[in-house]
């Protein structure tokens, strides 16, 4: 399960991931990006709706990682572990699909940080201190 996720010797045409990889950078493979691409399509989807406002709420990331999992279905998204999906005993959760939802939450839970992160600067404006921190001689100096 661990290498259908990525690797370090993974290669991709990124050259973000060319830039910042000096050697030891753990690159995801297509599924994964596949996953957070649907992943980021319905949360700008949720984000319409809404009107650009952020949701409130417990049960955004389970809401969208559901429907990440209905938009990719039995797509093409993890097809190296299709016999390890079978080993799966019955009446737990298909393996293949706990790992789409799980993709999809830590997805949800990096972009709604930053759009959080986002709204906290627009509402507090520029901080000054910030801006005449290299202006300014403080007491003592």
């Amino acid at each position: 399960c661990c290498q259908a996720l990525g690797s370090k010797d993974h290669t991709h045409e990124s050259d973000f991931l060319k830039f910042k990889d000096r050697g030891g950078l753990f690159k995801p493979t297509q599924s994964v990006i596949k996953i957070c691409q649907e992943t980021e399509k319905k949360t700008q989807r949720m984000l319409n709706r809404t009107g650009g406002n952020l949701p409130h709420g417990r049960g955004v990331p389970d809401a969208i990682a559901t429907a990440v999992l209905t938009g990719l279905g039995h797509s093409s998204v993890f097809s190296e572990l299709n016999d390890h999906a079978l080993e799966t005993p019955v009446g737990e959760e298909y393996h293949i699909f706990a790992m789409i939802k799980i993709i999809a939450k830590c997805y949800c839970r990096v972009r709604f940080y930053h759009l959080a992160k986002q709204e906290t600067d627009k509402i507090t404006g520029e901080k000054i201190r910030k801006r005449n921190n290299k202006l300014t001689l403080w007491g003592g100096q």
